[in-house]
């Protein structure tokens, strides 16, 4: 997949851009940390492409992060709900276990980080919507429920 090189402007430009998911967010355990995940395609009309990756903490499900991704590399927006994260390149903005948000720019890349003014619901369901309104996603689909806990073996 060809990559290209990430402007503020061209970010912002994606992500005003009408964009569209029509399919289910469908949880996948992921045995090497301790995240379930989801992964959608977002289709839009610039020929760029995106996806929406979804993750929550598997001991705490109530930490949520969604994320748009350009072109498998570029993160250009993510809500990270009850996430920890501290600012490094234009102030000392810092979050510990806050719901915060990430903007691409061209000082910080994807490392910069602000406080929603909006109030962010905290399940997966209210958390994938709030953050496709923001993102310009018209999202056709439904959040699927956590897979079942599997016990460990001693």
């Amino acid at each position: 997949m060809a990559r290209i090189a990430l402007t503020e402007a061209l970010a912002q430009e994606i992500l005003q851009a009408q964009k569209i998911v029509d399919e289910d967010m469908i949880w996948q355990t992921d045995l090497e940390t301790n995240y379930f995940k989801a992964t959608a395609v977002a289709r839009v009309g610039l020929r760029i492409p995106l996806k929406v990756h979804m993750n929550a903490n598997k001991s705490d499900p109530t930490k949520i992060s969604v994320t748009l991704v350009v072109s498998g590399a570029y993160p250009i927006f993510r809500l990270d709900v009850n996430g920890s994260h501290q600012n490094r390149h234009t102030d000392a903005g810092r979050w510990h276990r806050q719901t915060h948000k990430h903007r691409w720019t061209d000082n910080c890349r994807d490392a910069f980080a602000y406080t929603p003014i909006e109030v962010i619901p905290n399940d997966p369901e209210g958390v994938f919507r709030e953050f496709c309104a923001e993102a310009n996603i018209e999202f056709r689909g439904h959040v699927g429920n956590f897979p079942a806990a599997q016990l460990e073996l001693i």
